[in-house]
């Protein structure tokens, strides 16, 4: 092969890696954008997720509940004294009260059928404060508006409802759910058996407004019917219906708001609070002990079999696992110190995690500097000292920077290190031995414990933003260091 031949190959194949690697960087820097800013689920509910028609009453939530539908059945259960709070409904941490205009108090009870009202939920509507009330709602009638602050929610109420046969398990098989598109088509007779949707063979049988009886003498049959007309079945089953919701994951709500209850409720303002306070205390931990420790090995240390058994403990530890550091952490700040899961203890061991990265990066930056440069300020008469914070450190500045961001960098996503000894409490440290969390620590504690992915991809987009601000603000701090040294 001709020489001329084996550089075309070798910069295609530079060209094909380079693309291959961006291409990689953008799908999954694409794919955290996508998934922190939108979420998407795919959910099982009891009713059709369409909008009722009622021609007597409406049902308005105020803005800080969250609302944006209820079921038939979740309705019932609120009004019943079942469901006290919003926690599970909307995920706010805030109790609710159920406010009716006493001029379609009757129409509503007969709607939810039962008269097994809960009067710590239930209260008139001449009683309300609008201004106070958190996580009310209000029924009122068509003709009346919304009242300030508050706005009307979707009431989903009908129901798919099939022969029991439908739902029998069969070759541990048994249909369950149903999409929007599988209901018209069952309806326009496009399914001819029950066994494609993982049913029985049967053969579908749509018919419309029927009576219990009708379905429970036909198999196969299915319906729609309102909410209160199934809950005074007994022959009949239900099938759910896939609903998609989808929506915005960050807002300025979430973003402002601090966290409640472990993370389980409201937003990451206190969490933010937490990663920052603690980034603050590792750079002026590290900062000063790594820089002194990279000075003195380049500019001071004789070479050696010392010297050069320091060097490798560095490097060793350089590539030591965080968990490790956090053992180490947690066996000294957190229990021989006696300072708890704290920041302090929290802080102090990532700064120890991220030394060696500062001193061998500030050490070769160091080294670097033009020695002619170093000899010449000698020579004028500087003494060592001076030497080295006029001459030297000026020069060495942007690698050494580089050094410190990139060891910030790995702090600022560190978890494991921190699992053992900053804590988890998610309000805002009022001081150094107070419990905390960060970022990192969060995104992992919310998804082991099952609270939220899409909150998890939010926090992680909040915490790639923080970090690109953090390098963005020390390049320009670094260009802006070069144009005044010109």
């Amino acid at each position: 092969m001709d020489r001329k031949r084996s550089n075309q190959i070798a910069l295609i194949s530079i060209r094909i890696f380079s693309a291959v690697s961006i291409a990689i960087l953008i799908v999954i820097l694409g794919y955290l954008l996508f998934r922190g800013l939108r979420y998407s689920n795919r959910k099982e509910i009891k009713v059709i997720p369409i909008a009722s028609i009622n021609n007597e009453f409406n049902v308005y939530a105020n803005k800080s509940a969250k609302l944006d539908y209820l079921d038939w059945f979740t309705l019932q259960s609120m009004a019943m004294g079942r469901v006290r709070t919003l926690r599970t409904i909307s995920k706010v941490n805030e109790k609710f009260h159920l406010y009716i205009d006493p001029r379609v108090s009757d129409q509503f009870y007969s709607y939810l059928a039962t008269d097994k009202l809960d009067k710590f939920i239930i209260k008139d509507s001449t009683a309300i404060n609008y201004k106070e009330d958190k996580g009310g709602m209000i029924v009122l009638p068509i003709t009346e508006s919304a009242p300030s602050g508050y706005r009307s929610i979707k009431i989903y109420d009908n129901v798919v409802v099939v022969n029991k046969e439908v739902t029998q398990l069969l070759n541990n098989k048994k249909i369950g759910a149903v999409t929007l598109t599988q209901i018209e088509e069952l309806k326009n007779n496009k399914i001819d058996n029950w066994n494609s949707l993982n049913g029985p063979s049967l053969k579908p049988d749509f018919i419309a407004n029927a009576s219990e009886s009708e379905l429970a003498n036909n198999p196969g049959s299915i319906s729609i019917v309102k909410a209160k007309e199934y809950s005074m079945m007994k022959n009949v089953e239900t099938l759910d219906v896939v609903n998609i919701e989808s929506g915005w994951n960050i807002s300025l709500d979430y973003l402002l708001s601090n966290s409640e209850e472990s993370g389980s409720f409201g937003g990451i303002f206190s969490i933010i609070v937490n990663t920052l306070i603690m980034i603050f205390l590792v750079i002026l931990i590290s900062t000063p002990i790594g820089l002194g420790a990279a000075v003195y090995l380049s500019q001071y240390a004789k070479k050696g079999r010392i010297t050069t058994i320091i060097r490798s403990g560095i490097d060793l530890l350089a590539g030591v696992p965080s968990i490790i550091f956090g053992l180490f952490g947690m066996l000294v700040f957190v229990q021989l110190f006696g300072w708890s899961f704290s920041l302090i203890s929290g802080s102090l061991t990532l700064s120890l995690m991220i030394l060696p990265t500062i001193i061998r990066t500030s050490e070769e930056s160091i080294n670097s500097v033009d020695k002619n440069m170093i000899s010449a300020s000698r020579g004028l008469g500087a003494t060592k000292i001076e030497t080295i914070f006029k001459i030297v450190l000026p020069a060495a500045k942007n690698g050494i920077v580089t050094g410190i961001i990139l060891a910030v960098g790995r702090a600022l996503g560190e978890t494991a290190a921190l699992v053992f000894t900053i804590g988890s409490s998610t309000d805002i440290a009022s001081k150094l031995t107070s419990s905390s969390r960060v970022l990192a620590q969060h995104i992992y504690l919310t998804i082991i414990e099952g609270q939220s992915i899409d909150h998890a991809f939010s926090a992680a987009l909040v915490l790639i933003i923080l970090e690109l601000i953090i390098n963005t603000t020390a390049k320009k701090l670094m260009n802006k260091g070069k144009k005044n040294g010109k």
